[in-house]
């Protein structure tokens, strides 16, 4: 073997030294990296991954998200009753939070179920697409509620209670869904704890006519001196002299009063004028 030969061979076995070095300290480094951002994203979440402790969260996970699927399904059954406390359940926007939400808590608990970093990244990967996907999908579905749901804005406020104490009058302000105008609806609700419901029509329904000049600022409401119970299931419009009546039961309303502008005119100074 030649002195030429000799230097090539040692000079082949370097360089593939260097290059076995190398790729060794990129895995290290990719390796890091991905340990920081699993850290910055889940603190301690690499120790967490693959243990006992970290299935037990994920089963927490998966947990919440089938309690919350669950409830908006109950809610969303149950909506032609109208109970109170499933109301807010029975929203297109409450579905839009839930579509963007679950994706993410889903993907939390796969990836602590993975055992092997390959399939930690898989998931993680995966998680990150149906997030994003989910997040548009729930953009639309913010924007479709605006467009047919009442978004309430103020209230509700209990401004009247029945003679019996077994009914009440509820008043709450929404806003329009494409204009900057807003509206206020009276509605009956039963008085039954955790069973209570509300009506779905309106007893009065009006709009605020807010409007504002530089030295004061005008809008409209209905106040209790507006609506007053007359007997448990009769309800007395002042400003119209009609008699609004509703059926204790079924809380069905008959004769509902539609005012181009709520009754009462409220005023307060511009703010600096």
């Amino acid at each position: 073997m030649t002195s030429e030969t000799s230097d090539r061979l040692g000079a082949a076995a370097g360089y593939e030294y260097l290059v076995r070095r190398a790729r060794r300290l990129i895995r290290r480094s990719g390796r890091g990296s991905y340990d920081r951002a699993v850290n910055a994203i889940v603190p301690g979440g690499r120790r967490l991954r693959g243990t006992m402790a970290g299935r037990h969260t994920a089963a927490a996970l998966v947990g919440v998200v089938a309690v919350a699927v669950a409830a908006i399904a109950v809610a969303a059954l149950l909506n032609r009753q109208r109970y109170v406390l499933l109301l807010p359940m029975a929203t297109w926007r409450a579905r839009a939070i839930l579509v963007v939400v679950a994706p993410g808590l889903l993907g939390l608990a796969w990836w602590l179920l993975a055992r092997t970093r390959r399939s930690a990244i898989a998931a993680a990967s995966a998680t990150v697409l149906a997030q994003a996907v989910a997040c548009v999908g729930g953009y639309w579905l913010l924007a479709w509620s605006a467009l047919i749901e009442e978004i309430p804005n103020e209230g509700p406020e209990t401004i009247a209670v029945s003679p019996a104490g077994d009914f009440e009058l509820v008043r709450t302000v929404y806003r329009d869904g494409l204009g900057e105008g807003s509206y206020e609806v009276v509605r009956v609700r039963s008085r039954d704890g955790a069973a209570s419901r509300e009506s779905a029509a309106a007893v009065v329904r009006c709009r605020t006519s807010y409007y504002e000049s530089p030295e004061m600022v005008t809008w409209h409401v209905v106040t209790a001196r507006d609506v007053v119970f007359v007997d448990e299931t009769t309800i007395d419009t002042s400003h119209t002299d009609r008699l609004v009546r509703f059926d204790p039961d079924t809380l069905r309303v008959d004769g509902a009063v539609q005012l181009p502008v709520c009754p009462t005119e409220r005023q307060r100074p511009t703010t600096g004028g």
